[in-house]
């Protein structure tokens, strides 16, 4: 999906630390057409195959590592577990 070609651009606007929801709401913000699309483009459950997905493209990546998993809000109000990130390099 053309909306994880951006995750590098959103990392790096990140400090040392940021969490998925922070990753997730700067390419909404920052990319909503393609944001947008990508939701269109997911399957029966649009956020959560989307966020699935990042999900698996930030665990794949060699520059950052998960740190930690901490509750937080997400984009619809409700408190979930989400991961912490930490930059590598």
């Amino acid at each position: 999906m053309a909306i994880f070609d951006h995750l590098d651009a959103v990392i790096g606007s990140f400090d040392t630390d940021f969490t998925t929801y922070n990753v997730i709401s700067a390419l909404a913000y920052k990319y909503p057409k393609e944001y947008a699309a990508a939701l269109a483009q997911a399957g029966e459950r649009p956020f959560r195959d989307l966020h699935l997905e990042l999900s698996k493209q930030l665990k794949a990546r060699t520059d950052i590592q998960s740190v930690a998993s901490i509750k937080s809000v997400n984009m619809f109000g409700m408190t979930k577990s989400c991961l912490v990130w930490h930059k590598t390099s």
